[in-house]
């Protein structure tokens, strides 16, 4: 028997007994990633499993293949790798959405309680599902993981001497952003499309993206009609989990004035509300094969020559 096993913590009876459900409910309702959306607060508890951790006990061991994401409601834990402190996280954060975001690589990370600790641990799976319901999730995953890029980043950024721009879009959507490239290009921009050589086979997804965010003096997502949401009742087209995702990231890493979307014209795109702020400029199908991409172009430029090289 593990005589840790054998006093528990007051902490760990917080969330049992009759009241315990409603006590862990409105726990996650205070993560940050959750923003007091009661709905999604509930269907992370029934998806999810209540766990306990004396101090010294791994949530997550370094290189492993699991896939859960871990709320802290309550307790501290330490972030290490290859044996080096990394960083610490509280109640009220998250730890192991790199996991979720690519599951093609190990964990890259270990982590330990500090003091005793509740998690609700749930896995890629059942997160993805509660996430379709309520897309916010993702997208505020996606500005903590900005911020904590923004943490780990201790070199000096030295300036472009030529605008960079990546453009994040859905695979179906290659075409149009090579017509914006073209055009950017040929106004002197430096463009980078995901596609071309972004994410290497050996490299993990958010290392990729982390170099391509020190890089980068603009970002462009193309909102394309990909995908099919439920709001309000009814169905509508929306773009790309990953491509909004993308395009959080890099608003939060360069800044908003130097972000854009670009959507159809004439077809009704579900942008997320929290996308406020960043500029939307349209292109035009033609006849479903090309593309008229001048005026979008043509705004983006603009501001390219007003903010120039971060």
């Amino acid at each position: 028997m593990n005589p840790t096993r054998i006093i528990q913590p007051d902490v760990f009876g917080r969330f049992g007994g009759d009241r315990g459900r409603d006590k862990a409910i409105d726990a996650l309702k205070g993560q940050r990633i959750v923003l007091g959306n009661g709905a999604a607060a509930e269907e992370l508890f029934v998806r999810g499993e209540l766990m306990n951790f004396m101090p010294g006990e791994v949530l997550i061991k370094e290189d492993d293949w699991s896939d859960s994401l871990f709320l802290l409601l309550a307790g501290a834990v330490n972030i290490s790798m290859k044996g080096n402190d990394i960083n610490n996280r509280v109640a009220g954060q998250h730890v192991g959405e790199m996991a979720m975001i690519d599951p093609s690589r190990p964990r890259s990370a270990q982590v330990t309680a500090t003091a005793p600790t509740v998690a609700l641990m749930i896995n890629e799976e059942d997160f993805a599902a509660v996430a379709t319901n309520h897309p916010d999730l993702w997208r505020q995953i996606a500005k903590e993981l900005a911020e904590r890029l923004r943490e780990r980043s201790k070199k000096l950024r030295q300036a472009n001497t030529v605008p960079h721009v990546f453009i994040a879009c859905a695979s179906e959507s290659v075409s149009v952003a090579k017509a914006i490239k073209r055009k950017l290009a040929a106004d002197g921009a430096e463009v980078t499309i995901w596609t071309e050589g972004v994410f290497k086979p050996n490299d993990h997804t958010m290392e990729s993206l982390e170099v391509q965010l020190e890089l980068m003096d603009f970002a462009v997502a193309i909102f394309s009609p990909d995908d099919k949401v439920r709001s309000r009742g009814k169905e509508r087209s929306a773009p790309r989990d990953n491509t909004v995702f993308e395009l959080g990231l890099f608003a939060g890493k360069i800044g908003r004035s130097r972000s854009f979307f670009a959507v159809p014209k004439g077809q009704y795109v579900k942008i997320p509300s929290d996308l406020a702020g960043i500029t939307s400029v349209r292109y035009v199908v033609d006849q479903g094969t090309d593309f008229d991409v001048d005026e979008a172009c043509s705004q983006i430029t603009e501001r390219i020559k007003e903010e120039g090289c971060r």
